[in-house]
């Protein structure tokens, strides 16, 4: 049986091949390695995936991931779910590669994610021709549900937020200055806390600091991951991941404004990834 597997930061999605036209869908925890070891892989997938069907049945793994962008950090999942699954092949790759390999297929173009995390890649149809580094929530991820979250609460905190809204974020999330400062700092995983936030914008859509801040946010992202990787020749641009689905209707319009072809927005890029792998590429 073949498992094929895209993992963000913050969750994992997941499909089996049974059979000949059977699949099985599941979800889990997302495996940065970057935030997470071995042990606590094994621990959630064993307890998310339990029961679904047997681990010693699986064959072959395709694992795409944040963060599995070195050897070092891949050879933690590589690890962990050499445990999990220990009749099988695993493969580790890159999330970005997966999100090219699942919007673009064997075409060539630019291939981007808008999630949790933010990154982008130009991709030739089979692998990364150039990537570039995210280096994660704190200097880069820009456009992202942590970029998105950490602008609506440092505008909280510094009480730059509009009134109304101000009393919405309070109300929504039950947190005053100092509980919301503790809930980011002591958690292990802050870049998921932060993407927590980013709901709000989807909450409260049509209010100018919305509106406009979610402009911001996807200029800041073209400025950072797709200009650098911009031909003399155009291409297109694929996408996946929650952020740019939800607020596709802004993303488009940056895109259009910047004359850059959106050839597709997936949400969940994992039914692709299997169909391209069942392509023998």
């Amino acid at each position: 049986m073949l498992l094929v597997a895209d993992s963000g930061s913050s969750k994992t999605d997941w499909v089996l091949r049974k059979s000949k036209g059977r699949y099985l869908e599941m979800k889990s925890l997302g495996y940065n390695p970057v935030y997470i070891g071995a042990p606590e892989i094994i621990k959630d997938i064993q307890n998310s995936l339990r029961g679904e069907f047997e681990f010693t049945s699986v064959r072959e793994v395709w694992f795409y991931g944040a963060g599995c962008s070195s050897i070092e950090r891949s050879s933690i999942v590589k690890s962990a779910l050499s445990v999990v699954f220990p009749s099988a092949k695993i493969r580790i790759r890159h999330d970005v590669l997966g999100a090219a390999r699942a919007g673009l297929g064997h075409e060539k173009g630019i291939a981007g994610i808008l999630g949790t995390g933010a990154n982008a890649c130009f991709y030739d149809g089979r692998e990364i021709l150039k990537g570039l580094p995210s280096y994660g929530y704190l200097f880069g991820d820009e456009g992202s549900g942590a970029y998105l979250g950490k602008v609506l609460v440092n505008d909280f905190l510094k009480d730059k937020l509009p009134e109304g809204l101000s009393r919405k974020f309070k109300m929504v999330f039950d947190l005053d200055k100092d509980a919301l400062i503790e809930k980011i700092y002591a958690s292990p995983k802050p870049n998921r806390v932060l993407a927590s936030f980013s709901p709000f914008y989807s909450d409260f859509r049509g209010r100018d600091w919305v509106e406009k801040n979610l402009y911001i946010a996807f200029q800041t992202y073209f400025d950072a991951f797709i200009k650098p990787l911009e031909q003399e020749e155009k291409y297109p641009l694929s996408m996946v991941g929650s952020i740019a689905y939800h607020f596709k209707d802004v993303f488009q319009e940056v895109a259009e404004e910047r004359g850059i072809e959106v050839k597709e927005i997936l949400k969940v890029p994992v039914q692709n990834l299997m169909r391209y792998h069942e392509s023998g590429f």
